[in-house]
């Protein structure tokens, strides 16, 4: 992405690249779930392969003479070890890492989680998974639009959306029924 656009765009560009990701996030599932319940999951799986015959025709129109090529940084055999001394030692970096970690581990986890309560403990089908799916993207794409608008990040902006985003996290835990799970998803 930073060959794309440059330093100076590249914090907008990652933004408007997961409100992308995650539009597609939401408008999905929504029509998988109506394909999957009108024509069969089968159909629905070919349609969605065929939809990515749009993705590599787009790539096939990138202009390689407009990127912005970068240099690449040295890579040694303790370059990761090194990397992760420097932001430990830094209570900044280290609070981010912290949280990234946090997140990504039970954040990324969050669509399995969805999954599971859709099927297993709400017993809906496939639209209702989709629109609790499709719930979901629209609280991560607000987010990413948010993320976009800022010209930079600063620590207290990533450490209440992640509170935010736990305090959601077990809320979602705690709902009693679909419709109260729905909008904490």
């Amino acid at each position: 992405m930073a060959e794309m656009v440059g330093d100076e765009d590249l914090t907008n560009a990652v933004a408007l690249n997961s409100t992308s990701f995650n539009a597609a996030g939401w408008i999905g599932p929504a029509v998988a779930g109506l394909l999957i319940a009108r024509v069969g999951i089968g159909w629905a799986f070919l349609l969605n392969g065929i939809s990515f015959g749009a993705v590599l025709i787009s790539m096939w129109f990138f202009r390689l003479s407009e990127l912005h090529a970068s240099a690449r940084a040295l890579r040694t055999t303790s370059g990761f070890l090194e990397g992760l001394r420097y932001v430990w030692r830094k209570p900044e970096l280290r609070a981010i890492l912290i949280m990234l970690f946090l997140i990504g581990t039970f954040g990324l986890n969050f669509p399995i989680f969805i999954s599971t309560m859709a099927v297993s403990v709400f017993h809906s089908d496939a639209r209702g998974f989709g629109l609790l799916f499709s719930i979901m993207a629209v609280g991560t794409i607000s987010g990413a639009l948010f993320a976009a608008g800022r010209r930079r990040p600063d620590l207290t902006s990533l450490l209440t959306g992640a509170g935010v985003f736990g305090l959601g996290c077990t809320l979602a835990a705690l709902a009693p029924g679909y419709w109260w799970f729905a909008p904490l998803s």
